[in-house]
């Protein structure tokens, strides 16, 4: 792909190690997608670790394992000069230099036993097996022949020998082969190198290697957004099988696409290749090969937006479907045949087999928008029009403390409140008492996160907890075995709620020709019939400078979200802003019992 798009030839083994941008792209954790080092836990790692050249990686790599953890932030104090560390025996800096005498090889542990102590390499090697089995008769023999060895070799005492011997034991447990490591590492390089220096052309191979994975098209075609490369929606007049590659843009690829199959898309493209655009639905059912496709194929390409260049109504194209698929299959069996229509004939000759597009009647309605984002979202992984929380963003962002899309900051215990809208929702019973409780989706425009609406919060909430509703949670991070994040918590309320409970000021921004014209009566019908408790403040400029004024106690409101909408509409999504109060989110009830114990 970058030599379609750029001309030049490369080969993996012509990949430098030794480039800074590669390096300066882990630093900053722009892993996703990286071999060996995607995970959460690593890209954490990554950030702190100040990467310099392979070396660093392959010790990285050789660290980050259940054990070797252990010893990632003190290997990283020693790294970056702030702690100190002396060798046990002069002969060990020579073996332990590079790894700031941490023994993280199991390489080193076997050049240990042969400077210090005269080992041949295969009884080194025997050695390190014997340390990695920990068996108590066998450590006692190659104990006495390590201490034995150093007095030969080196004239070292047997207490200093001994100690030694213990250190190369606590560390072989953890020793990982340095070579493997080495490999995982250029594999690391090498693909961190494509993804910073090609980043385009990397993602969409990333993206098309994983065709049949939704999940993973969800993350990457997400990683690609965060990159700044857009993500064009596919199109059955433009895409190909797999994702392709434009100027800082990447085309979905049709084989990506749910219910969609291979053979599908062949035909397809064939029928593009020899017979030029679509025009309509039934051009597209009529030249595609009928035996290769069905109607709940061409209703997902329909609900995906691939048709969306022929007409928007999306709604109004899915009628057309089953009388197109008829005519194709008649049209099929007449083929098979050998017999036409004369009517076919003669359209053809004057159109050339060319149908004109239709466009939807204007009062024809749409499908909701909501409806038109679950389905890309259900068939592509990703939103391609917008995003279920568009519509209450300005309202969201008042109350969160961290975006979804934030992994960095949420690590396990940490405590925050997150909004976002209801993407999916599944309600379970506690095994215990068979109490209720759900494990919610919430998305904001940065990710998503798997929340747990305990029983308590889960009864509070009732009804009002659904799918694409608006919702304030609060609580404590947790991360799993795995480094999946969910957030155990200890609030949960609906957006509505939160504006009424939380906000303490609405902040009003109108421009001078607002104040000139004739919105500011709108609003104060708008404030009027709302009427509460909370101060409406104006934010004004006045000979270039911000001016704060509060209005009088007959202008208080009584904020609602269809109240807040009003305003919205009449002065701009942005010129309407909720101050909201200050609280501390409360600790999850789990947390305080732990707690409370650990006092006792």
């Amino acid at each position: 792909m970058v030599e379609k798009t750029t001309g030049k030839k490369m080969t993996p083994e012509e990949i430098p190690l030794d480039d800074p941008k590669t390096f300066e792209l882990l630093n900053r954790a722009e892993n996703v997608g990286v071999f060996q080092v995607e995970s959460p836990g690593m890209r954490r790692t990554c950030a702190i670790f100040d990467l310099k050249g392979i070396g660093d990686l392959i010790a990285l790599i050789a660290l980050y394992r259940p054990g070797p953890m252990d010893l990632i932030d003190e290997y990283v104090k020693r790294k970056k000069g702030k702690s100190q560390f002396s060798y046990e025996h002069p002969l060990l800096e020579k073996i332990s230099a590079e790894t700031f005498g941490v023994l993280i090889y199991q390489e080193q542990v076997m050049a240990a036993a042969r400077v210090l102590a005269g080992y041949s390499l295969g009884q080194a090697d025997l050695l390190r097996r014997a340390m990695g089995k920990k068996k108590p008769e066998e450590m006692a023999k190659q104990r006495e022949t390590f201490v034995l060895g150093c007095a030969k070799t080196n004239e070292i005492p047997r207490s200093q020998a001994v100690r030694i011997f213990e250190l190369l034991e606590k560390f072989a447990g953890y020793g990982f082969n340095k070579s493997h490591s080495a490999a995982y590492a250029v594999l690391s390089c090498q693909t961190a190198y494509l993804k910073a220096n090609y980043p385009t052309e990397y993602m969409a191979s990333l993206l098309s290697h994983e065709l049949d994975n939704t999940d993973k098209i969800a993350l990457f075609t997400a990683e690609a957004q965060n990159m700044g490369i857009v993500i064009q929606p596919p199109s059955v007049n433009s895409s190909e099988n797999k994702f392709t590659v434009q100027p800082n843009r990447i085309l979905f690829g049709l084989g990506a696409i749910k219910n969609v199959g291979g053979a599908c898309v062949e035909s397809i493209l064939e029928a593009r290749k020899v017979g030029g655009k679509f025009v309509s639905v039934e051009d597209f059912c009529s030249r595609v090969d009928y035996k290769a496709m069905n109607k709940k194929a061409v209703e997902s390409l329909i609900r995906c937006g691939a048709f969306d260049e022929m007409s928007p109504n999306r709604a109004w194209l899915a009628t057309k479907v089953e009388g197109a698929l008829a005519l194709a299959a008649s049209a099929s069996r007449d083929k098979e045949r050998g017999q036409g229509t004369l009517f076919g004939l003669m359209e053809e000759a004057e159109t050339g087999g060319k149908k004109s597009a239709e466009v939807a009647p204007k009062d024809f309605p749409d499908w909701p928008k909501r409806e038109k984002l679950k389905a890309e979202k259900e068939l592509l992984g990703f939103y391609v029009t917008g995003h279920p929380a568009d519509e209450f963003e300005a309202d969201l962002r008042a109350f969160r403390t961290l975006n979804l899309g934030e992994p960095d900051e949420m690590q396990s215990g940490t405590v925050a409140r997150l909004a976002g809208v209801v993407t999916a929702m599944e309600v379970r019973l506690t095994q215990k008492d068979k109490k209720p409780y759900a494990r919610v989706m919430l998305e904001d425009k940065t990710g998503r996160m798997e929340v747990m609406i305990f029983p308590d919060l889960y009864r509070e909430a009732g009804t009002s907890l659904k799918v694409g509703a608006p919702l304030v949670v609060g609580g404590s991070v947790d991360t799993d075995a795995e480094e999946r994040v969910r957030l155990r918590t200890s609030e949960c309320v609906t957006l509505e709620a939160a504006i009424a409970k939380w906000v303490t000021h609405v902040y009003l921004v109108p421009t001078q020709e607002d104040l000139a014209g004739g919105k500011m009566s709108q609003i104060k019908e708008i404030v009027e019939s709302h009427a509460g408790d909370v101060p409406v403040r104006l934010e004004l400029e006045v000979e270039g400078k911000k001016v704060l004024m509060e209005a009088g106690a007959q202008m208080r409101i009584r904020p609602t979200l269809a109240g807040i909408g009003k305003l919205r509409e009449v002065l701009g999504g942005e010129r309407v802003k909720l101050a909201v109060q200050a609280i501390e989110v409360p600790k999850p009830k789990w947390q305080t019992r732990r707690a409370q114990a650990m006092n006792s």
